[in-house]
């Protein structure tokens, strides 16, 4: 069992966040062989915890040597590319992204409904609509709630589910306002 299967983060801009997720996601990944799905409301949102994954990937070659690639894809290839959408770990582990845009939202509600996945990652995720976001949460339910792990992170820009699920309590909250990032020198 997970002492968190729900979690929210909200932080200011330029934190750190999608770099801390990325590194807690590999490391994840590789020694527990877990499978993640990182969802965003667009692809370029969810290929940012992906590069740092893929970038990370080289810190060690004990993460290097986990790597599973076909055989059309080198090592040098994926370094300098990073456009990879989904990778995978000897162990069994992995990640993929998925978008969920808005604007087709009808392609993508299909798109998130061939997907199940216990482990997910929902960045910038006060912008995906709700309707997405039912989408998103159903992918959750062929696993039983002890297995599963869902982060949101974001600001609540909207008054949508982020907001909603934020004033629950079977969440798990990170906050980091204005005043610790005066008190830590970031601004």
């Amino acid at each position: 069992t997970q002492a968190h299967p729900r979690n929210q983060i909200i932080a200011p801009t330029q934190y750190g966040k999608s770099l801390t997720v990325a590194l807690a996601v590999l490391c994840r990944a590789l020694a527990m062989n877990e499978k993640f799905i990182i969802l965003a409301p667009n692809e370029k949102k969810a290929q940012i915890i992906m590069n740092y994954i893929i970038d990370h990937c080289f810190d060690s070659p004990i993460f290097t040597n986990q790597l599973e690639l076909d055989e059309t894809v080198s090592l040098d290839r994926l370094r300098r590319e990073r456009s990879r959408n989904h990778i995978t770990f000897k162990g069994g582990g992995g990640v993929m992204t998925l978008s969920l845009d808005a604007r087709n939202g009808r392609r993508n509600y299909e798109a998130a409904m061939g997907f199940g996945g216990n482990r997910l990652i929902l960045d910038e995720s006060s912008l995906i609509d709700d309707t997405l976001y039912a989408s998103v949460k159903r992918m959750l339910g062929g696993y039983p709630y002890d297995d599963t792990f869902l982060l949101e992170i974001g600001n609540p820009f909207h008054r949508n589910h982020f907001y909603r699920t934020w004033n629950l309590e079977s969440y798990n909250k990170i906050f980091i306002d204005y005043q610790i990032g005066l008190a830590e020198g970031r601004y």
